[in-house]
């Protein structure tokens, strides 16, 4: 524990004090650029697959998703849904099932999807079909 305490002093050069609510932390100031870069950016989108820790990982789910859709998500029987990401907050839940050569994404979103975010899912798709190495078959209900 006495080396963990002094281990700020070594990294002074190294590290960037962020203020918090209650108390201060350090982050490496490498880390505080790349934040900043990801926070610049807008339309982030992303096809989180079931049981992400990022959906694990809260008490309260009213910033991640509005009531109406929080049983689409969070299932019986403690199942999470896979969903689409974007800007932090859940838009809708998304499924895959491959067959032969191909890779069928499905997308329902919660409500209507600017042009510029349905294209930024529809290269999240592409890319998992990549991954797959499959051809894309896509679809937004």
């Amino acid at each position: 524990m006495q080396d963990a305490k002094r281990l700020p002093a070594l990294l002074e050069s190294e590290l960037a004090e962020i203020p918090g609510e209650k108390k201060s932390c350090f982050l490496l100031r490498k880390d505080v650029l790349a934040l900043e870069e990801i926070e610049s950016s807008k339309d982030s989108v992303r096809l989180l697959p079931h049981f992400d820790p990022f959906l694990l990982a809260h008490r309260e789910k009213d910033h991640l998703l509005s009531a109406a859709n929080y049983k689409r998500v969070y299932r019986n029987q403690g199942w999470i849904s896979p969903v689409v990401l974007v800007d932090g907050a859940v838009a809708g839940v998304w499924s895959y099932k491959v067959q032969n050569k191909k890779l069928f994404v499905r997308i329902e979103p919660f409500g209507k999807l600017s042009r510029s975010v349905h294209t930024r899912v529809a290269k999240e798709a592409a890319n998992l079909a990549a991954w797959f190495e499959r051809e894309l078959e896509y679809q937004i209900s």
